[in-house]
């Protein structure tokens, strides 16, 4: 048994850290983004555990988006060993168990 094992998912989070309604206003400007040409979606971003400026936006569209058995590979700065790269590749861990991470 192995010490992920032991370890239970953090209570009080939601699948994917964003809360439903979130995700779903992500999803409908992320396609009205797609299929309007030229359109610039409004968007106020979401309260994330990251610092401003370090991938939020990209990482709240990712969060949105996933679902059960799929993978993500995590890259900052064209390396995934990076401070940040680690660190948003934990977060994604925690609030997805059954994500796979790269």
């Amino acid at each position: 048994m192995a010490l992920k094992d032991l370890v239970h998912p953090q209570a009080g989070y939601n699948y994917a850290f964003l809360d439903e309604g979130s995700k779903k206003e992500i999803r409908r400007k992320l396609l009205k983004a797609v299929a309007l040409p030229g359109y610039q979606v409004p968007f106020g971003s979401r309260e994330m555990p990251i610092g401003r400026g370090w991938g939020t936006g990209g990482l709240q569209i990712t969060l949105a988006l996933l679902g059960t058995g799929d993978r993500v590979k995590v890259i900052d700065q064209g390396t995934d060993a990076s401070v940040n790269a680690v660190n948003i590749r934990r977060l994604i861990e925690r609030t997805t168990p059954d994500v796979t991470t790269t």
